[in-house]
């Protein structure tokens, strides 16, 4: 049995689990992605774990600071 970390999944955001909505995963040049002409928040990288890192890319919302909460966060709101 290993203990290795499972690797992330490259078309989701590390963050907050995510579609990160990259080109490149999706197959297409580097130049049509969103984060070419984004500013990424430096606390968004920093928050990036280790094992995270080098392997998948944050979604437009956590790059801007602005963290999604995970998918299946309890802390989630429900629709009205």
């Amino acid at each position: 049995m290993s203990d290795a970390a499972p690797l992330p999944a490259p078309a989701r955001c590390p963050l907050c689990g995510q579609s990160n909505q990259c080109a490149i995963e999706a197959g297409q040049p580097a130049a049509n992605c969103w984060c070419m002409d984004a500013t990424v928040d430096r606390a968004a990288l920093a928050a990036v774990p280790d094992t995270a890192r080098g392997l998948a890319c944050l979604c437009p919302r956590c790059a801007a600071g602005a963290r999604a909460a995970p998918p299946d966060s309890a802390s989630a709101m429900p629709p009205i």
